[in-house]
């Protein structure tokens, strides 16, 4: 009996020791699995950031190339914009040079000095009387219209009494007032509007 005793107890003992080093094997296999992925972790929360630093990246080269196309888009708005000023300035001085040539004198180049004296005056008068129509035109107009401005309003209310009904006295100068200010306008534009433009500096 103690032979089985014996038997029996280095079985239960070999099972025992087999069981514990079984359970150290687990413990351990579970502490290298815990490892392991707090290694995975590791890995994924580095290929995360470098990802995140990528997107970053890319941001950042997008945005610099979205910059670089608006400049380039402005610098070209810009140069055609320059480009459409210069030329109408070229229109603008062609069309003044234009009018000077249109208002020169014509009829005393040297081919008209070489006939009669009679001729020479009378294309002498024509050149002056065509050169001048422009500004004695404007300034009688003007005067004409200052006059008819001041009549109308002594009509309106001379000492105080109307000659005229209010409504046809306000009439009147309302259209007074327009016919000076087109003849202002017109004016201006004629005699300025013809010229190049000014830039300011």
């Amino acid at each position: 009996m103690a032979a089985l005793m014996s038997f029996l107890g280095v079985i239960f003992s070999g099972g025992a020791t087999g069981l514990i080093g079984v359970l150290f094997q687990r413990y351990f296999d579970y502490k290298a699995k815990q490892q392991d992925l707090e290694l995975v972790k590791i890995n994924n929360e580095h290929a995360r950031l470098l990802a995140q630093m990528d997107v970053e990246k890319a941001n950042r080269a997008a945005q610099a190339t979205e910059k670089v196309a608006e400049e380039q888009a402005e610098a070209q708005v810009r140069s055609a914009e320059l480009e459409a000023q210069a030329r109408a300035d070229e229109a603008a001085a062609k069309a003044y040079v234009a009018s000077i040539d249109a208002d020169r004198a014509t009829y005393l180049d040297p081919k008209a000095q070489s006939r009669s004296k009679f001729a020479r005056i009378m294309m002498t008068l024509v050149d002056f009387v065509r050169g001048m129509i422009r500004p004695f035109l404007t300034i009688y107009l003007v005067i004409v219209a200052t006059v008819m401005f001041a009549w109308a309003r002594t009509l309106a209310a001379p000492n105080g009494n109307s000659v005229i009904d209010p409504i046809q006295a306000a009439t009147l100068v309302k259209s007074i007032i327009d016919t000076l200010l087109y003849l202002a306008t017109t004016c201006v534009v004629w005699w300025f509007g013809v010229r190049p433009s000014q830039k300011a500096k």
